[in-house]
Formats: C-alpha cells, structure tokens, sequence
C-alpha cells in the first residue's frame, strides 16, 4: 500500500503518501477536511471528506475548468491516494 495512516479520528487524520514520502496532516472541529487534488489528465478540484460520515464534497479550483465528470474523477483520486475512507455515492458537487 502507498498509504500509511498515522492518526485517523473524528478530528484529526494524518497520513503519509509513500510515492513521494509526503505527510499530510489535518485537524477540524466539524469533522470535514480538504485538499487540492490533481487527477490523471490534469483534472483539478478542492475534495473535501468528512472524518465522521465518510460523505465527500468537491468544488472549483479557481482558474480551473471544472464539470461534474472533473469532480467524479478527482474524488475517485482522492479516495484511491489520501482520503481512503471517503464515500463515492455520497459526493455533494458544488
């Protein structure tokens, strides 16, 4: 696995990506954190997952194209990289 979770709470996650040893490491008080994603194809959105009902949101990077196929594809990324425990069914794109 490319993925070695550190701390994973209600409000607080932390994790190292192993393909470029990089630590992420996020506290909330409302249990939603959020992260730039760039998918393959230089696909751009923010991908937020909530730490406490796995629910998943995605919005636009500013400057960057952005449609409801954009935003699948970088929560799909986001779950498949650092946000492992986010729901794919349950996505809000804004």
């Amino acid at each position: 696995m490319e993925l070695t979770i550190q701390i994973a709470t209600t409000i607080e996650y932390s994790c190292t990506w192993l393909v470029n040893n990089h630590v992420y490491d996020y506290h909330t008080c409302d249990g939603w954190i959020s992260d730039t994603f760039i998918a393959p194809g230089n696909e751009w959105a923010v991908v937020g997952w909530n730490l406490v009902t796995n629910a998943m949101y995605t919005q636009q990077v500013s400057g960057q194209p952005y449609n409801s196929a954009i935003a699948n594809d970088c929560a799909k990324y986001a779950k498949q990289t650092i946000f492992p425990g986010g729901d794919l069914t349950n996505i809000d794109v804004r």
